[in-house]
């Protein structure tokens, strides 16, 4: 059996230099904190494992506006053929939501 390997980007597009938050886990791996500029992103891959359960959240907040989002950004079951492409899944913090 292959084995694809997927892609989660979170990219920071929100206005007026707003630095965004995001912590994102696995029940396996934390991606640790980070912080980022307008414009930038933090991306990882992963590989789905053998039974069909791989699930990725993220917590993630604007640093002056107190608004926050936790979320999940890849679940196998859903997303697989729903919310990403054949191999990523690209989620956009914006002023007006995720």
């Amino acid at each position: 059996m292959i084995v694809d390997k997927k892609h989660v980007h979170v990219v920071n597009g929100l206005s007026n230099n707003k630095i965004l938050f995001v912590h994102c886990k696995s029940d396996d791996d934390d991606l640790g904190e980070h912080n980022l500029p307008v414009g930038s992103e933090t991306q990882w891959h992963f590989k789905l494992n053998l039974v069909g359960s791989t699930l990725f959240w993220c917590y993630m907040a604007s640093e002056s506006d107190y608004i926050f989002a936790k979320f999940n950004v890849f679940w196998e079951d859903r997303d697989r053929f729903y919310r990403c492409n054949d191999d990523s899944c690209i989620w956009t913090a914006k002023d007006d939501g995720i």
